[in-house]
């Protein structure tokens, strides 16, 4: 297996994962060596984010993020919803902000559209519940289709002990969902105990 020499870390900005990573990959000039960086993986498939994160991870204090390439599926062939079902049980990636917008500017130099979108998993019948984010970055270039399809970019975390879920997401407020509401609403109780 390869890895990083000692003293490195990967660490990319989302500039660079958009402007570098996800733009090599769809346009299909990704240099072979970055496969042990960031895989391609099914992400919405039939394996649970913690199966996916044993399989993947390495170890080490360093890495708090595993980085996939994967292909969004949509829930009906000509429509444009996204299916983000996961896992063989009732699991789902949840967005829980309305996206960020990227500029990559530095990187690329044709016209485009990117972003960035937070998801924690859900899976009320879990221990694994909201213990999983994942951001996924994508990238349309006008006028041109993937080589790879509705490719994106996403990272994995699993969510520590001792971090908030919503800190995590960056723009937590914009999900109004009756769950997300208690989870600020417990939060706030819980600041308040101390």
């Amino acid at each position: 297996m390869e890895e990083l020499p000692p003293g490195f870390r990967f660490l990319p900005t989302d500039e660079q994962l958009v402007g570098v990573c996800l733009y090599e990959n769809v346009t299909g000039t990704l240099p072979p060596s970055h496969g042990f960086l960031i895989k391609h993986h099914d992400l919405y498939g039939q394996e649970e984010p913690w199966e996916i994160w044993e399989r993947f991870w390495t170890g080490g204090p360093f890495f708090e993020d595993l980085y996939f390439f994967t292909i969004l599926k949509k829930k009906s062939a000509n429509g444009s919803r996204v299916d983000r079902r996961t896992g063989s049980t009732a699991g789902y990636w949840h967005r829980v902000n309305s996206g960020t917008k990227i500029e990559v500017d530095d990187y690329v130099k044709e016209e485009y559209s990117a972003s960035k979108k937070t998801f924690v998993y859900r899976n009320p019948t879990s221990d694994e519940h909201d213990v999983w984010r994942m951001d996924e970055y994508s990238l349309e270039l006008e006028g041109k289709r993937s080589e790879n399809g509705d490719c994106v970019l996403c990272s994995l975390r699993k969510i520590g002990a001792g971090d908030s879920l919503y800190s995590l997401s960056g723009e937590s407020a914009d999900c109004d969902c009756a769950h997300c509401r208690w989870r600020r609403r417990q939060e706030f109780s819980d600041d308040e105990d101390d």
